[in-house]
């Protein structure tokens, strides 16, 4: 357990909720899981205060209960993960506005604030503070129902409130008692056991009983997973068994093979909650346009943006604990996208008029595309399927190519290749941008869009075949390591310089080196590299394994190896992390309490908003002061949060 992390949390909780739940959420982190007495004897508290205190952790979710026989005492683990999430709760309520409105917003930021409530409390409260009660619920209704939809809140069920471990426990011995022979030694077997270990949580999860998947019979499975469409009732798609799509969040397919819509509905009895794990596929896809817009342009992340957009409906989560060992997804039960689906999803967000144009290509292949006619040489095909004709390119075209600067044209056939098999040009043809959008489809510029995607040198997307179709989907675990190793790159190279880049680049790709071996690669005197091998080996960036020659084990009959791990410098650099965010936290902390008495006085309600009336002209500075310092520490901490999510959550 991380020492910093667990400070992290602690400061977190006692800054939102309070001293009494700080103290025991701090001590369930420290000593781990106890019971009621243990806590209470650890703690120093009156039983009514202790349980006081552990209603708020358990209605905020950041304690696990579990009893597991009636005569046994229930136990207490604190959810540490969920109580760095209090760090979040203004990126996810600034996310719901922005994608839904303020309305979303404010039900986001109460669901925060109360944990978990039920669909009728919150139209019921809603209700009261407006003059029209049912047109108010209904709006409610409503918006929970998008929320819903878009992913920010889930239902609430009694798997969220036991500890991983416990629901763990409890699914094995669901197993064992259905399928005694399922705990036998065997390869095949302990991989069989495992899956339906992990088909059990998976349906504890979406509120289901364990033993109904059980069995292994996928009918079982399938009549418990039925959902209402726009099209009627169903079996929930297959893609649900192995990328981890719950049952009422996928998407049907008609029979004609495209997506149709899926109602949310929810019930007055329904408890919901705010789905921390959505926010983290949200703000990976948000990580990803930033990439792709740095190296592929503007118009480019549109399309990318729709393609992920797309994707995240049937992503609920970037990463299932629940998955068993060593389960691999085969590449067609992969989410994907067609590019029909696309184009239909763009026209209805009125997006394709934007892309119809010649000037939301890049440059490269707008000249390849549209200025081909009498330039270079290319195949044409007769509509009739007779001989195909050629076009050559004359010296007075020649001179009309603008340069490309270092983009040369056998670099652009190479990486970019025109495919015309997706688009039909004749002679007579107009470029697109001269027509108007009725005429002309947007789907030819999606495709170049997509290929420029596809074969870029970071791959933003991969294409896949799907029976007939072809249909596009992104490797995210692949993207993501590409992420997290430039970040590395970029944190290495402003602490030690370029050198300590060049040498953890080396060792990445070659492995295990000696001195005399890296100093060759590197093309860098041995007495060089030493210069910066020796600071990044005490800071801990890389590591330095002895072989013997001999038992002597003399300096002179050693072998002394260098390499790089990238695991353990990610848990190196999380670690440092977590104490700059406790550090800025706890400063933020001792500054405020330096500045209570005017900030008492300028959070009372007859002085918000009359500042200038009620406080004097040094009050109001020390009080803008104040505001512009807790600005840049808790910006400090949110931009220290990104890190945090790259290399740990993505």
């Amino acid at each position: 357990m991380s020492q910093h992390l667990t400070e992290l949390c602690s400061l977190l909780v006692d800054e939102v909720y309070g001293e009494l739940s700080s103290r025991v959420f701090s001590t369930l982190l420290r000593l781990g899981r106890l019971s009621l007495t243990a806590l209470a004897r650890y703690t120093k508290l009156h039983p009514s205060q202790l349980k006081r205190g552990l209603a708020v952790l358990i209605q905020q979710h950041l304690v696990f209960h579990h009893t597991q026989y009636k005569d046994v005492p229930t136990y207490y683990e604190a959810d540490m993960f969920a109580a760095y999430a209090l760090i979040r709760s203004g990126k996810i309520t600034t996310l719901a506005e922005v994608r839904l409105g303020q309305d979303a917003g404010e039900l986001v930021s109460n669901l925060l604030l109360q944990g978990h409530a039920r669909v009728g409390d919150l139209c019921r409260a809603s209700a009261g503070a407006s003059s029209d009660d049912t047109k108010a619920a209904a709006e409610i209704t409503t918006m929970l129902s998008k929320l819903r939809e878009d992913g920010f809140i889930s239902p609430v069920y009694p798997f969220h409130f036991i500890s991983q471990t416990d629901n763990r426990n409890d699914a094995t011995v669901a197993v064992m008692k259905k399928d005694h022979d399922a705990g036998l030694p065997g390869s095949a077997k302990n991989k069989h056991f495992e899956h339906l270990v992990s088909q059990a949580l998976k349906a504890a999860r979406d509120g289901k009983s364990m033993e109904e998947v059980i069995p292994g019979s996928k009918k079982a499975a399938s009549t418990n997973t039925k959902k209402r469409t726009s099209g009627g009732e169903g079996p929930t798609s297959k893609k649900a068994k192995t990328v981890h799509l719950s049952s009422d969040e996928v998407e049907e397919d008609d029979s004609n093979g495209h997506s149709r819509e899926v109602h949310h509905e929810l019930d007055d009895d329904v408890a919901v909650r705010v789905d921390l794990e959505k926010y983290l596929v949200l703000s990976r896809n948000r990580r990803l346009l930033e990439s792709c817009e740095q190296n592929l342009g503007l118009h480019s992340a549109r399309i990318y943006e729709q393609v992920l957009e797309y994707l995240t409906k049937k992503i609920p989560r970037c990463r299932d604990p629940l998955d068993a060992v060593g389960e691999e997804i085969s590449p067609n039960d992969l989410p994907s996208v067609s590019t029909f689906d696309l184009e239909d999803q763009m026209r209805e967000r009125k997006l394709e008029k934007a892309l119809n144009r010649t000037d939301s290509l890049p440059y490269d292949i707008q000249e390849r595309k549209f200025c081909r006619k009498g330039l270079r040489k290319r195949p044409r095909r007769v509509q009739d399927g007779g001989e195909v004709a050629t076009t050559t390119t004359t010296d007075k075209d020649e001179k009309k190519i603008p340069e490309m600067g270092f983009m040369d044209d056998s670099w652009l056939e190479e990486s970019y290749p025109f495919d015309d098999s997706l688009e039909q040009v004749d002679d007579t043809e107009d470029p697109p941008s001269s027509r108007t959008p009725t005429e002309s489809s947007p789907e030819p510029i999606i495709l170049h869009h997509l290929q420029l995607l596809a074969r870029s040198p970071f791959r933003f997307i991969e294409r896949i075949k799907k029976g007939h179709r072809t249909e596009w989907t992104v490797d995210f675990p692949r993207l993501v390591k590409d992420l997290q190793q430039r970040e590395l790159e970029d944190l290495l190279l402003k602490k030690f310089g370029s050198m300590a880049l060049r040498l953890i680049r080396i060792l990445s790709e070659k492995g295990k080196l000696d001195e005399k071996q890296l100093s060759n690669l590197a093309l860098v005197r041995p007495k060089d590299i030493r210069q910066t091998l020796t600071p990044m080996h005490e800071a801990g960036f890389i590591e330095l394994q002895e072989i013997a020659r001999d038992a002597s084990h003399t300096a002179s009959r050693t072998i002394f190896l260098w390499y790089w791990d990238s695991e353990r410098c990610m848990a190196l650099v999380l670690e440092n992390l977590y104490k700059m965010m406790a550090r800025l936290l706890q400063r933020a902390v001792t500054e405020r309490k330096k500045m209570r008495l005017l900030l008492s006085k300028a959070e009372r309600t007859d002085v918000i908003g009359n500042e200038e009336r009620y406080l004097s002209l040094g009050e109001r500075k020390a009080l803008q002061i104040w505001r512009d310092k807790e600005e840049r520490l808790l910006g400090g901490m949110m931009r220290l949060d990104r890190l945090v999510e790259l290399f740990r959550d993505y």
